[in-house]
């Protein structure tokens, strides 16, 4: 027994430097991979699974660095290995495998993958949203629409979701939920290209979309498509008579967001609608409840910082103000 001892504490240095070794390839993989160099990366994952050959983190990250190779048949392979095991990369494995199908032109074998995905892991936002992308690309909307909503109710935060949302809708002229979508995503991802498509999105749906015929100075009749979902329709003639009123005025463009949002929201709020679905039970009682605060012009020039420079400058002079928002989110 002592001599099997002194035998084990000879090799277990050599086994430990073995795992590091290990790790430390899967971590500079990693870097390889998120700096493009895939090729590079992929050497790195291979030492690595030499040393550990079952290690299903890194079989998933060579199939990660194989699609971004583009060599899709490999990645299915290899994403298939990981999938077999069922351990803690299984939902990733199964999005690299669907994003590989998809690639491949097999968008049906893609959309059953990750329907699948989702009913053997209990799901994931991510292959809801996944699953949501497909159907969008599949034009049908609703069911995109369904599955970008379940992203949301696993993740509240799960931004791509937020995003897409106010993209389907703006694509359904649904003005209301694409602003309230919208304005979600911006809140989590103030400051990147896709933000400047959000705010476009919100610009665009403040501003009338329905056929106006100015009678006279006093009255605005609003057409409107019989077959549009009702709960929103009172918001929606509230966007066409704010944009008839500050129309002639000399507020600035800041301005005129700040206050078609906040009074859009305050309608919204204070109307007895039966909180059923993400828009009623979610978007606008958050948008309630910070319309009434302080914090709301400070809301507004953060989800503007991007194309408003303004509001970008508005934030180097009023830190304070900025933490004062944070506080209150943290808390809502």
């Amino acid at each position: 027994m002592k001599n099997y001892l002194i035998l084990l504490s000879m090799f277990l240095p050599f086994l430990l430097i073995g795992q590091e070794d290990a790790e430390s390839l899967l971590k500079q993989g990693v870097k390889y991979h998120d700096d493009g160099e895939f090729t590079k990366a992929i050497e790195y994952y291979e030492k690595a699974a030499i040393l550990e050959p079952n290690n299903s983190t890194i079989d998933y990250e060579l199939a990660l660095s194989y699609a971004g190779l583009q060599d899709y048949d490999k990645a299915i392979l290899l994403s298939d290995k990981v999938i077999a095991k069922k351990d803690k990369n299984l939902s990733q494995a199964y999005m690299v495998k669907a994003s590989a199908l998809d690639m491949l032109g097999r968008a049906a074998e893609s959309t059953a993958l990750l329907e699948e995905a989702i009913a053997v892991t209990k799901g994931h936002p991510t292959l809801y949203y996944n699953l949501g992308i497909n159907y969008w690309k599949a034009k049908k909307i609703n069911l995109a629409e369904d599955n970008f909503v379940k992203a949301i109710d696993m993740s509240a935060n799960h931004t791509a979701s937020h995003y897409m949302l106010a993209v389907l809708n703006d694509f359904k002229k649904n003005r209301v939920q694409a602003i309230l979508s919208a304005a979600y995503f911006l809140l989590l991802e103030p400051n990147t290209k896709m933000s400047l498509d959000a705010f476009n999105i919100i610009k665009k749906n403040l501003n009338s979309n329905n056929t106006i015929d100015v009678v006279d100075t006093d009255i605005t009749n609003i057409v409107f498509d019989n077959d549009r979902d009702t709960t929103f329709a009172s918001a929606e003639l509230l966007l066409d008579r704010l944009e008839a009123t500050i129309a002639n005025d000399t507020l600035s463009e800041l301005e005129h967001i700040s206050f078609q949002l906040k009074s859009l929201f305050t309608l919204m709020g204070e109307q007895n609608i039966e909180r059923k679905d993400i828009w009623t039970a979610f978007y606008i009682p958050f948008y309630f409840e910070i319309s009434k605060t302080k914090h709301f012009e400070t809301f507004v020039r953060y989800i503007t910082q991007k194309p408003l420079k303004e509001s970008h400058d508005w934030f180097k002079r009023h830190e304070q103000e900025l933490i004062g928002l944070g506080d209150w989110l943290s808390k809502n």
